[in-house]
């Protein structure tokens, strides 16, 4: 009899194992390699169905989505405004040179009383009319200011005493002031110019390590998407094979050869294999998210319209020889944060050489040159003290002055030199603004030792870790033969009554871990070298980037 319950065993398993293979014809012994290849053929238990229904899928190479990452992502769009804002900033700064237009106007309405035997009136009026003109600014560099103007006033008045009524100044003349100590070169303007010419230079290189940062994002996110994609596999896999497990352990205890218990470790096994595959689609999903906000950016939407099938393979993996001296020197010339923590200096003295300059007293020569006129009509209310007849004057004789003195030839010439020194006693406030600045700018050259020492570190770490992954591929490889062996040993001892199904669950659980582990070994090691590119700032180069291309706004 159990000889007979035996053959009625093998032969349940069987019908068991043919029904199952009809409703799933791939492979379910999980002693098969796992082949990390997304162009190969799959099940017809695609996971990407799996995980999102009909939805379509879109096949993406690597370098297909670092392209679309650069044209749709909106991590970068943000970054690209950067270095236009910085120009924008620095242009503006230039206008601290643009020369100013420059007028104003003044009407002026006055009665004054008066006490003196000179006069006849009791009230002096007068209405005047004033105004002014020119232009205005100041040079780069040596902080020369200049103002050329044009001034005019018109009095009319009923004072006696007044020759001329209306009576018009005309003055056209220019000043120049030239700082000789402070503000010389170093004046305010000029020290803005300068810092904003750094920062412009700086946003640039911000921009590149922003470029630089997401082109790693792209690639990280898209071997942890084929990761996940081979996981989430490997669970449904798991998953199966368990089934098939709990198929023939069920047909086993109908024919009396096994024990309730052995089924029940067997339907424990489904559930917790079929909860990996819940956890693993979850992280698939989340993937395939982070993946088409990087690439696709606005197209992600809370319904996905589209899921990424990666083409790239991982498994084309290459050992690397690395010179670390070349690599550093690399980094040396490559890495954005080496050019702005020189940037940082740059600036830094810029602001010494302002405060240095802010220290030194007020020393200005100011120089004025132009021509002062004078026009108008004889007043009818002047009193003659020379004799009978209409007033007249030293500057004309004749009853009308000529019209328009300063343009027309009749000048009087007028020019001043003055000099303008003042120094704060103490002088404390400038002189501490100075120490601060000459601190400031020895710690941003202390700044720039620190970063080489980070990039000497990461081109070292960044070494050592594609080195390690790559021999954690070849011990992974090994681990999972090892383990597949061992299964396959175990299910032929379970064929002939000398194991149980919870043994051949520990043996199939012990394969997944390596079969995972040789996924997780993949992936660390493309990440690896996606580091390395990143630590020697090589990695524009590596996907033949043209950052001027990717900077344009779009």
């Amino acid at each position: 009899m159990r000889w007979l319950g035996v053959v009625l065993c093998v032969l349940g398993v069987v019908a068991s194992a043919s029904t199952r293979a009809q409703e799933h014809p791939a492979s379910n012994d999980p002693s098969e390699p796992i082949i990390m290849d997304p162009t190969a053929k799959r099940s017809d238990v695609d996971i990407v169905r799996q995980a999102e229904g009909d939805t379509p899928r879109v096949k993406l190479s690597l370098h297909e989505a670092i392209e679309e990452g650069l044209r749709k992502g909106l991590r970068l769009e943000t970054e690209r405004y950067g270095p236009y804002i910085a120009n924008e900033d620095l242009a503006s700064a230039w206008g601290a040179y643009d020369p100013e237009l420059f007028a104003n106007y003044q009407y002026s309405s006055i009665s004054s009383p008066q006490a003196t035997q000179l006069l006849n009136q009791a009230f002096v009026n007068q209405n005047i009319a004033a105004g002014d003109a020119g232009l205005r600014g100041i040079l780069p560099f040596i902080g020369t200011g200049y103002q050329v103007n044009y001034s005019i006033d018109r009095t009319v008045t009923n004072s006696s005493l007044s020759t001329l009524s209306p009576n018009v100044n005309s003055f056209l003349g220019a000043t120049v002031t030239q700082p000789l100590l402070r503000n010389l070169i170093w004046n305010q303007p000029w020290t803005r110019v300068k810092i904003l010419q750094v920062g412009s230079s700086a946003a640039s290189d911000e921009f590149l390590r922003q470029l630089m940062d997401t082109v790693q994002s792209i690639e990280n996110a898209y071997w942890q998407l084929i990761a996940r994609s081979e996981t989430l596999r490997v669970a449904d896999k798991s998953l199966e094979t368990a089934k098939v497990l709990l198929d023939q352990t069920q047909t086993q205890y109908e024919v009396g050869v096994v024990s309730k218990v052995e089924v029940t470790e067997a339907e424990a096994g489904v559930a917790t294999r079929d909860f990996d595959v819940i956890t693993s689609k979850n992280l698939y999903l989340r993937s395939q998210d982070q993946l088409i906000d990087l690439v696709y950016g606005e197209e992600l939407r809370p319904v996905l319209k589209f899921v990424v099938d990666p083409t790239d393979n991982p498994e084309d993996t290459t050992r690397y020889d690395v010179n670390l001296d070349l690599a550093v020197e690399k980094a040396y010339r490559f890495r954005p944060e080496l050019a702005l923590a020189k940037n940082e200096v740059q600036r830094r003295e810029y602001e010494m050489q302002y405060a240095k300059s802010q220290r030194l007293p007020l020393l200005d020569a100011v120089g004025t040159y132009g021509y002062q006129g004078l026009t108008g009509s004889v007043n009818r209310s002047c009193v003659n003290f020379r004799g009978p007849g209409p007033c007249t004057s030293a500057f004309d004789d004749r009853n009308v002055l000529a019209a328009n003195d300063v343009w027309g030839g009749r000048r009087g010439l007028q020019w001043t030199a003055q000099g303008i020194f003042s120094i704060p006693i103490g002088n404390n406030e400038r002189s501490h603004a100075y120490d601060k600045a000459q601190l400031e700018y020895r710690r941003a050259n202390t700044l720039i030792k620190r970063t080489e020492q980070d990039i000497i570190l990461d081109v070292r770490n960044a070494v050592r870790n594609l080195e390690s992954a790559y021999e954690g591929i070849e011990s992974a490889e090994r681990s999972r033969i090892a383990a597949a062996e061992q299964l396959r040993a175990e299910r032929i001892r379970l064929e002939h009554g000398e194991s149980t199904p919870f043994d051949v669950l520990l043996r199939e659980r012990e394969l997944v871990n390596q079969e995972q582990r040789k996924i997780a070994a993949l992936q660390i090691y493309r990440d690896s070298a996606t580091a390395l590119d990143r630590a020697q700032g090589t990695i524009l180069q590596s996907h033949n980037i043209v950052v001027e291309e990717v900077s344009a706004l779009r």
